[in-house]
């Protein structure tokens, strides 16, 4: 049956460090929230199910109020990770479109006991083009190479995270950094940069994910990274222009020179 939400926020006011076991009040609204879990979750398929278990039991362990929660629950979670790094991440259960469930995900920053990590999913069926347009122009969608990718694969920039690292599930051994992208590839990331020949042919997939993170989120860096860029190419002319004016002087000069013949 549904909660008392006023009631509860109500007892907020006045903090009380009682256990729950002996206020009836909300007892019985524990009761009813966990009635409420199983009315939605009892009708479910079996396959759906034990997942939610399983996740359930791990939050038990490790969630907020579990008792092993600072602990290091797996040997994976005891590991540093390189920028690039692909590790196999259990994101949870979602709420609307939140990225759920164990997902590939390529590490951004390495914390002690967290990562900055963005999720990858395969793109059967062209699942990029079922994304709202917003989300289509963030994500980049990468072709498989057999090793780091098995499968086309979205790299999912819209749901950036932070995770625990006790949500990794395994290492997958490999680092995006070894992922060099074609040159057509690359283009077509330029256009989408607004930025012809921005990134070289070359550049590693996790220079690439970098320079697409800061243009989306970081776009006043993305711009006078831009104009500095400019500025650089105008001053290496005016060298070019200067040292070929240097180099017609210092010629004029030995032709004129008193002791040449």
């Amino acid at each position: 049956m549904p909660i008392d939400k006023a009631k509860l926020i109500s007892l907020l006011s006045a903090p009380i460090t009682t256990p729950v076991a002996v206020n009836p009040a909300v007892r019985t609204e524990l009761a009813n929230v966990l009635q409420d879990t199983r009315t939605l979750v009892e009708p479910q398929p079996v396959s759906d199910v034990i997942p939610f278990i399983l996740w359930q039991n791990q939050w038990n362990d490790i969630g907020f109020f579990g008792p092993k929660k600072n602990a290091r629950y797996r040997k994976e979670a005891e590991r540093k990770y390189s920028r690039g790094r692909k590790v196999f991440v259990d994101l949870g259960y979602n709420i609307g479109q939140e990225g759920a469930m164990p997902h590939p995900c390529i590490v951004l920053y390495n914390f002690i006991d967290l990562l900055i990590v963005v999720p990858t999913t395969s793109n059967t069926g062209h699942k990029i083009s079922n994304m709202e347009p917003d989300i289509q122009k963030v994500n980049l969608v990468v072709p498989k190479d057999g090793i780091i990718f098995p499968n086309e694969t979205i790299i999912q920039l819209h749901q950036i995270r932070v995770v625990s690292k006790n949500r990794i599930l395994k290492d997958l051994n490999c680092n995006v950094r070894d992922y060099i992208p074609m040159n057509e590839w690359i283009d077509q990331v330029n256009v989408g940069l607004k930025a012809p020949g921005l990134i070289p042919y070359g550049t590693d997939l996790q220079k690439v994910l970098e320079m697409k993170v800061c243009f989306h989120y970081a776009p006043d860096v993305f711009h006078q990274m831009l104009r500095l860029r400019q500025q650089v190419e105008t001053l290496e002319q005016e060298k070019r222009t200067l040292t070929h004016q240097l180099d017609e002087l210092r010629k004029t000069y030995e032709q004129v020179a008193p002791w040449k013949e």
